[in-house]
């Protein structure tokens, strides 16, 4: 299957801060990939809508919403969108600057 990479850009992004906790929501269209990255610190994914196969170093993993997925730190982990979906990420972080998210949560590769 030939996929199209999907950026991770602030148009597919909306973000949602709490006490110690930001969520990025993401929604990707079918046959799409969510470029591949890992975190610093262990975090939970869930898939809200749409069905998913995650790749964790390499692992395959089919996901069909809805579903909560923990994410280890320090793990390549990528997202195919086999249908629309939309993906959220869960961080524990006290950051709440969108500029500043990705060099607190995520791991330089």
């Amino acid at each position: 299957m030939d996929l199209d990479i999907l950026p991770i850009i602030e148009e597919n992004i909306v973000h949602h801060f709490s006490d110690n906790v930001y969520a990025r929501q993401m929604a990707a269209p079918a046959n799409t990939k969510i470029e591949t990255h890992k975190h610093k610190y262990d975090h939970l994914s869930i898939l809200s809508e749409g069905t998913a196969l995650v790749r964790i170093d390499g692992k395959e993993q089919l996901y069909r919403a809805p579903a909560c997925i923990n994410i280890e730190k320090n793990k390549t982990h990528e997202i195919i969108a086999l249908d629309n979906i939309v993906w959220f990420c869960i961080h524990s972080t006290e950051e709440k600057d969108i500029s500043k998210i990705d060099e607190v949560i995520i791991e330089e590769t």
